[in-house]
C-alpha cells in the first residue's frame, strides 16, 4: 500500500509538473499567440503604409513616366531643331564663304577699275599737257607771231610763279607713289605747269624778237630746250618711270632760271635813254604837275568867292583863312617844282641819270 502510494504520490507529482509545465507552455503560446496577433496587426498597418506609399510611388512614377515621355519628344523635336539648323547653318556658311569670295573678287576688280581710272586720268593729263607744250613751242615756227613782242620785265612776271610750279609737281608726285589717292593732286599740277610753262615759251619767244639779234636767238634757244626737257619730264610722268622725275623735274628748273636770266639781262637800263629824251620827258612831268596845281589854285579861288556869297562873320572868316592857306600852299609847291624842274635839267644835261 505504502508502496502504491508512494507511486501515487509520485504520479501525481509527475502529473503536477507535467501539468505545471503543460500550463507554462500554453501560456508561453498564448503569450506568443498575443505577440503574432499584436505584429500581425502592426505589420497589417505597415503593410496598408506601404500600400499607400506603393500607390503614391506609382502615380508619381506614371507622372515621371508622362514628363519622361513629353521629355523625350521634347528632346526629337529639339534634336530635329537642330538638325535643321545645322543645315541651315552649313548652308548660311556655304553663303558666307561664297559672298566672301565674291566680295574679294568685286574688291580686286574695283581696285583694278581704280586703278586703271587713275592711271588713265593721269596719262589723259600729261596728254592734254604734251599738246600744250607742243603747241606753244610750234609757235617758233609760226610767221604769224614774227612781229609780236613782249617786254622782258613781263616775260619774268610769268617765268617766276613756273618754278613753284614745278617744286609742287615734284612734291606731289611724290606724295603719289606713296599714296595713289593724291591723283587729283598730281593732275591739277600737271595742268598748272604745263599751262605756265607754254607761257614762258611764248612770251620768251615774243620777247626774243624785240631784242638784239644774238641775245634774242640765245633766249628761244633756251625757251626751245626748256620745251623739249618738259616733254621728256611729261614723258616719264606719263611711263610711271616716277624715280626719273626729280632729276627732269631739276633741269627744267635750271632752264627756267636761265630764262629769266637772259630776261633780266634784257631790261632797259636809265643810261640806254638819251639825255634829250629823259629831259623831253622831265618836261612833260613838270609841266603836267604845274598845270595840275594851276587847276587846284583855281578850284580854290572859286571855293573862295563861293564862300564870300554863301557866309558871312566868323564862318566866311574861317572858310577864308582856310582857303588862303590852301593858296599858300599851292604858291611854294609851285616853287619848289619849279626848283625841281630846274635842277632836274642841270642833272639830266651833266649825265647823271
Amino acid at each position: 500500500m505504502r508502496k502504491n502510494k508512494e507511486e501515487t504520490e509520485n504520479g501525481y507529482k509527475q502529473e503536477q509538473e507535467q501539468h505545471k509545465e503543460a500550463k507554462e507552455k500554453i501560456m508561453e503560446l498564448t503569450s506568443r499567440l498575443d505577440t503574432s496577433k499584436s505584429s500581425e496587426s502592426e505589420l497589417s498597418t505597415k503593410l496598408q503604409a506601404v500600400t499607400e506609399e506603393l500607390n503614391k510611388f506609382q502615380t508619381k512614377s506614371q507622372d515621371l513616366a508622362e514628363q519622361l515621355a513629353t521629355l523625350e519628344q521634347a528632346r526629337a523635336s529639339l534634336d530635329d531643331s537642330l538638325r535643321q539648323s545645322q543645315t541651315a547653318l552649313g548652308q548660311k556658311q556655304q553663303d558666307l564663304e561664297q559672298s566672301k569670295s565674291d566680295k574679294d573678287i568685286l574688291e580686286q576688280t574695283l581696285k583694278k577699275e581704280i586703278l586703271d581710272y587713275r592711271n588713265h586720268m593721269l596719262v589723259s593729263a600729261v596728254e592734254e599737257a604734251e599738246s600744250i607744250i607742243r603747241e606753244a613751242l610750234a609757235q617758233a615756227e609760226n610767221p604769224h607771231i614774227t612781229t609780236i613782242t613782249c617786254t622782258a620785265e613781263y616775260l619774268m612776271d610769268r617765268a617766276t610763279p613756273v618754278l613753284e610750279t614745278i617744286s609742287q609737281l615734284k612734291h606731289n608726285i611724290e606724295t603719289y607713289t606713296q599714296d595713289p589717292q593724291a591723283i587729283s593732286e598730281v593732275v591739277t599740277s600737271v595742268s598748272e605747269f604745263s599751262h605756265r610753262l607754254a607761257d614762258v615759251i611764248v612770251f620768251g619767244f615774243a620777247t626774243s624778237h624785240a631784242a638784239p639779234i644774238e641775245e634774242g636767238d640765245a633766249l628761244s634757244g633756251e625757251c626751245r630746250t626748256c620745251g623739249e626737257g618738259s616733254l621728256e619730264l611729261l614723258t616719264d610722268i606719263k611711263q610711271a618711270s616716277y624715280d626719273k622725275v626729280p632729276s627732269k623735274a631739276d633741269n627744267i628748273d635750271q632752264l627756267v632760271k636761265r630764262i629769266l636770266s637772259h630776261a633780266e639781262a634784257l631790261l632797259p637800263k636809265v643810261e640806254d635813254v638819251k639825255a634829250e629824251q629823259m629831259g623831253d620827258m622831265v618836261d612833260q612831268e613838270m609841266q603836267q604837275t604845274t598845270e595840275a596845281i594851276a587847276q587846284a589854285a583855281e578850284k580854290i579861288a572859286s571855293m573862295l568867292a563861293h564862300n564870300r556869297e554863301k557866309y558871312t562873320g566868323i564862318q566866311l572868316q574861317v572858310n577864308e583863312g582856310i582857303l588862303d592857306s590852301c593858296n599858300a600852299l599851292m604858291r611854294a609847291i609851285l616853287k619848289l617844282v619849279e626848283k625841281s624842274k630846274n635842277l632836274q635839267r642841270e642833272i639830266v644835261s651833266q649825265g647823271r641819270v
